[in-house]
């Protein structure tokens, strides 16, 4: 460590760091991104109620509302409550083999939202935020510092939930007296008894590989997600005698020192190095300091195959001229046998996998999305332009279903922007001249395209309609680019 003191910047205090495991993997920090610091969540003469959900890491809050306060708007409140609360039947409850009972029971009608008849409380929702497990929550007593270790950084936000309620309890009401104005004008049925039609459906069984693709796909991790029972919490204000309790535990009791055989410099060196891969390859346009880029020089330096990953994950978008620069004089030959493994062709283009851009267990370095995810969403770009088709932000959110950061960063990765009418375009122009003189590799990469494709509509759940849509769409930016 340098000891020169800069007297500017003079040490004022050197405190001893203590490690405290007591709340080993379940401590989290809630950020309130929406919430000013000076006005707390819930007041101490409030409650909250809150349910986890640990293995999704996800959250729910109902904050009550004070409904006497003079800005509170008692009409609207009356208005959402009442919407929110009309009657619901339950499905018939089944057996604990999962049949239906035969016995006639009562119906069964979903509570009310709102017991108050009006909106005395609103929902905060959670969002992961990228990955906590590099960061500890510090505590300072008696002029030491104690560290733990964060499990997850949750933010909570706003949610609607009470809309999507009244939307859902409507449509069921009107479902409900459609079907019962269906049953009035249906005439009288013989009390004989009717033969039934059953119907045996056979399934294939599932491959391994099939049965792998399945659970990385989103409707998978939503099903998950849906499927974990929610823990209720016990909420309990800071200044209260039991957070105080737990507040404590944040104090290591060890003593005992820990072996640090590593110089600073070299410490730094290491931590810089580890934050470059755990965030993976998802970069600020700006140029994150943990994460930069590869000269030429480097690449061409690395045998074929690590050379032309790193050039793809860095670039995306190519074409093949621009291989030359990693390619060691007379190894042009295994460049074509090597790229379908790393790229598609895209108009002529290679554009980077996005298993490549996104690898396992990386995640969105603006908003913690996770590699599956992303990858889901820059497929569905990849499919886009392969049909020559533009794409918008907008387009991409809802398809992609990813947030507008990640939309952003994607396009300005792969992408220009050609107009607000159509939105984004492929980066480079068509290479007309690579698919005339290579036209093996075309046709082979149209059979892989079609694997692509298939995959892509099941896992997005993407409708052929959908596909016309789109092809439609290219037609008509084919007909602008010609005119210009």
């Amino acid at each position: 460590m340098d000891t020169h003191e800069d007297d500017d910047d003079p040490i004022v205090a050197e405190l001893d760091v203590f490690v405290s495991s007591s709340l080993q993997n379940q401590l989290y920090m809630f950020q309130y991104p929406l919430r000013n610091t000076q006005r707390p969540v819930v007041d101490e003469h409030s409650y909250a109620e809150v349910q986890f959900k640990p293995n999704a890491q996800a959250v729910e809050m109902k904050v009550p509302l004070d409904t006497t306060a003079h800005n509170y708007d008692a009409a609207r409140g009356e208005a959402f409550a009442e919407s929110a609360n009309l009657p619901l039947t339950l499905a018939p409850a089944t057996s604990s083999k999962g049949r239906m009972r035969t016995e006639p029971d009562d119906p069964v009608m979903k509570p009310k939202t709102f017991e108050s008849n009006t909106m005395d409380y609103y929902t905060l929702s959670s969002t992961k935020a990228p990955s906590a497990k590099q960061y500890a929550a510090g505590f300072v007593r008696n002029g030491e510092v104690h560290l733990t270790a964060l499990e997850g950084v949750l933010q909570l936000r706003p949610s609607l939930n009470h809309l999507d309620e009244g939307d859902m309890r409507a449509a069921a009401a009107d479902k409900a007296s459609k079907a019962a104005e269906r049953a009035g004008d249906e005439p009288p049925t013989s009390t004989a008894p009717a033969s039934s039609v059953v119907k045996v459906q056979v399934t294939k069984a599932e491959s391994a590989k099939a049965a792998a693709a399945r659970k990385r796909s989103y409707a998978h991790m939503q099903q998950q997600l849906a499927d974990e029972p929610w823990i209720p919490l016990t909420y309990s204000h800071n200044l209260s005698a039991l957070a105080q309790r737990k507040r404590d535990l944040l104090i290591g009791q060890s003593r005992l020192p820990i072996v640090f055989p590593l110089p600073g410099h070299e410490y730094l060196a290491r931590l810089h190095k580890s934050d470059a891969s755990s965030l993976g390859t998802s970069s600020n346009k700006k140029a994150h300091p943990a994460m930069m880029l590869t000269t030429l020089a480097e690449i061409k330096s690395k045998p074929l195959g690590e050379g032309l990953r790193m050039l793809l994950r860095q670039a995306q978008v190519l074409h093949y001229k621009h291989f030359s620069a990693v390619v060691k004089d007379g190894m042009e030959h295994l460049l074509l046998d090597q790229l379908p493994g790393l790229a598609l062709l895209v108009q002529g283009c290679w554009a980077a996998r996005s298993q490549l851009v996104y690898p396992e267990k990386s995640m969105s370095y603006f908003t913690g999305l996770e590699a599956p995810r992303l990858i889901f969403a820059r497929d569905y770009v990849l499919w886009r332009f392969y049909h020559g088709a533009p794409i918008k932000r907008s387009e991409l959110m809802e398809y992609g279903r990813v947030p507008e950061e990640d939309a952003s960063h994607m396009l300005e990765q792969m992408a220009v922007k050609h107009s607000q009418e159509f939105g984004w375009i492929l980066k480079l122009q068509r290479d007309q001249e690579f698919m005339q003189q290579h036209p093996d590799v075309v046709k082979r990469a149209t059979r892989d395209f079609v694997d692509f494709e298939r995959t892509l509509m099941r896992d997005l759940n993407l409708s052929h309609q959908h596909k016309t849509e789109v092809t439609a769409i290219a037609k008509r930016l084919k007909a602008a680019l010609a005119a210009c």
